[in-house]
């Protein structure tokens, strides 16, 4: 796992720059993973027990998946126009926060149709504002927030992954 991590790092390191070199939101959002990753990846084998090997796996697989949905996004939307696409990013990071979100209340069954609505609607949202390149309103989001936790369970706090990586780092002390 730690070779297939080196060798996707080599394939994004120029885009996981671009992004740190402008501030991204994105990249800050992503940042604790990749320094969990990079930190375990640096220890000998024997270093490494199974919590470590499972947070190093859950950080890969989670950072694989994030940058190539973001990717994707940066081709399809952007053309590859990293410039333009760099505008986005807050909208672009909000919207796969609120994803990540969605598929953690899917996997616990409580994304009933109440739910579902206001999940759908902020995503819907954001994807125009994204596609027609339309003036971003930045408190959009506090609407979204107000949306999302309206419908959101009370009886459990939802982490990402990218918080729970902020308590590894500091946990590790790194």
């Amino acid at each position: 796992m730690k070779s297939d991590y080196k060798n996707w790092l080599l394939e994004n390191n120029d885009f996981l720059s671009h992004l740190s070199h402008h501030n991204s939101i994105i990249y800050l959002y992503l940042h604790d993973v990749i320094v969990s990753l990079n930190y375990i990846d640096a220890l000998e084998e024997n270093e490494v027990d199974s919590d470590m090997r499972e947070i190093f796996d859950t950080g890969y697989a989670y950072i694989y998946n994030y940058v190539s949905e973001v990717s994707i996004i940066l081709k399809n939307y952007f053309s590859g126009d990293f410039h333009e696409f760099i505008k986005y990013d807050e909208f672009i990071n909000y919207y796969m926060y609120v994803q990540e979100i969605k598929d953690m209340l899917i996997d616990d069954k409580v994304y009933n149709d109440i739910v579902s609505e206001q999940f759908e609607y902020i995503l819907d949202s954001i994807d125009n504002v994204i596609q027609k390149k339309e003036e971003m309103d930045i408190n959009l989001i506090d609407d979204y927030n107000e949306r999302m936790m309206s419908v959101m369970p009370m009886k459990k706090v939802y982490l990402t992954i990218s918080e729970i990586f902020a308590e590894v780092v500091d946990r590790l002390k790194i």
